[in-house]
């Protein structure tokens, strides 16, 4: 009820009416909106009031996009030191914390309002919709969910969520042995829409490739699978076409940050475009792309303004015409810098988004997967400065996710080394990772 009651569907409605404007609507809509989010964060958290008043900048002044260009970058580095600071001190109602690791090791904790997350639910929805799905429509997750525990070797490694019509199955538990299994779930099942890593299914479309299987043929009657939704990690072009020849549906790929500062959807023409009507973007160029740098419109709670997401995106030239699905949002050719990070077992087991671990260990700065060869994996934590490892099993807490298919050597460390660039990668393979 509270993410997809009266409120989702309001807020659904708001978003088909912004996704028809046109430019020069948009840009008065982000106006407004950055102005509310900026007002709100001056009056309301710590950080930004200091900020503000230090830098003599009033945000009720605020009437164009150039202005906020006076601000300055927020880096991950900033919000894991400002921590409480940077949450409103209103009384705004629950508040909800979340941990992210992304597809890298640099830990980040956030808050999050009720609005924000239903408004959150009504952008993906909207995604949704663009794939011809409606809700009610039978759907299949395959995602980064503990379903089962990560011990279990037989049985059902999926379970039925009846309220919201969604088959859960575990990304943890496939090797080549078990596709079969969790194709013949799929077909029983007969969703409309997947929704998954784009590395787990592609693993499960790569064998039965492999095998010259295709996904519904051997059930001597028509699927109802039209879409698969991705998300959370870079789909490349060959991914998105084995994808489409295996389970017979077109793909839409959707990218979304832990922080909401930005989203960028795939219409029904095939073409990414970044939400106007979700949060401002800037852009910085960089070597092989231009680096993201945005501001959310919707999380009261801890609003972040100019904040570097660390992603890479390719936008469309200008000029490049207008997407025939007749919506004004700006044109992303691709999408850059999420990697497809996987721990590899000795069966041909893989462990899909192995950073996840890293989410439920409190106080974390940073951690990284190191593997020498499959079936091994040392696991390197940094501890924030007088923390040592936390109450419990931290390797309890990595079997979770890794089950007994990887042996886990754990080491914790004054500082993980990062990459020539400056990234933190959350896995690092020393052999010819297949």
């Amino acid at each position: 009820m509270l993410r997809e009651g009266r409120g989702m569907q309001d807020e659904l409605l708001d978003l088909s009416r912004t996704e028809r404007m046109d430019d020069r609507q948009l840009e008065a809509l982000q106006v407004l909106r950055l102005q509310e989010r900026l007002v709100q964060a001056g009056s309301e958290v710590p950080y930004y009031r200091a900020l503000f008043a230090r830098l003599g900048f009033d945000p009720r002044d605020f009437t164009s996009l150039d202005q906020l260009a006076s601000l300055p970058i927020l880096e991950k580095a900033q919000v894991q030191a400002a921590g409480e600071a940077l949450c409103s001190d209103a009384r705004i109602g629950p508040r909800f914390r979340s941990t992210s690791s992304g597809t890298t090791g640099s830990h980040l904790e956030g808050w999050r309002d009720l609005r924000s997350i239903v408004r959150e639910n009504a952008f993906v929805w909207r995604q949704l919709q663009w794939a011809g799905v409606r809700p009610g429509d039978r759907r299949a997750w395959l995602r980064g969910d503990k379903i089962v525990p990560a011990d279990q070797q037989q049985g059902a490694f999926w379970r039925l969520n009846r309220a919201d019509r969604l088959l859960m199955l575990s990304s943890y538990h496939l090797t080549p042995a078990r596709v079969n299994e969790y194709v013949e779930a799929l077909e029983r099942f007969d969703p409309v829409a997947i929704q998954a890593y784009p590395s787990a299914l592609v693993f499960i479309a790569a064998v039965l490739d492999a095998r010259g299987r295709r996904y519904g043929h051997a059930c001597g009657s028509p699927r109802r699978l039209r879409a698969i939704v991705t998300s959370s990690e870079t789909l490349l072009p060959a991914q998105r076409q084995l994808l489409e020849r295996v389970f017979g549906c077109r793909v839409f790929d959707w990218y979304g940050a832990f922080e909401r500062v930005a989203a960028i959807g795939t219409c029904e023409e095939g073409n990414y475009h970044l939400l106007s009507d979700y949060g401002y973007a800037e852009w910085q160029e960089a070597e092989d792309g231009q680096d993201l740098i945005g501001t959310g419109f919707d999380n009261r709670a801890m609003p972040l303004l100019r904040y570097r997401v660390n992603d890479r995106v390719l936008m469309e030239a200008d000029g490049c015409g207008a997407c025939p699905c007749g919506r004004a949002f700006p044109r992303v050719r691709a999408v850059l810098g999420r990697g497809q990070d996987v721990l590899y077992g000795v069966d041909g087991h893989r462990v899909f988004m192995p950073a996840n671990v890293f989410d439920n260990l409190p106080g974390l700065v940073a951690g990284q997967w190191r593997q020498s060869r499959p079936g091994h994996a040392e696991l390197l934590l940094q501890f924030q400065q007088g923390r040592g490892i936390p109450d419990g099993d931290v390797e309890a807490v990595a079997r979770r996710y890794t089950g007994a298919a990887i042996d886990i050597e754990i080491r914790c460390v004054d500082r993980i080394e990062r990459t020539a660039a400056g990234k933190l990668p959350a896995v690092v393979h020393e052999f010819a990772a297949a």
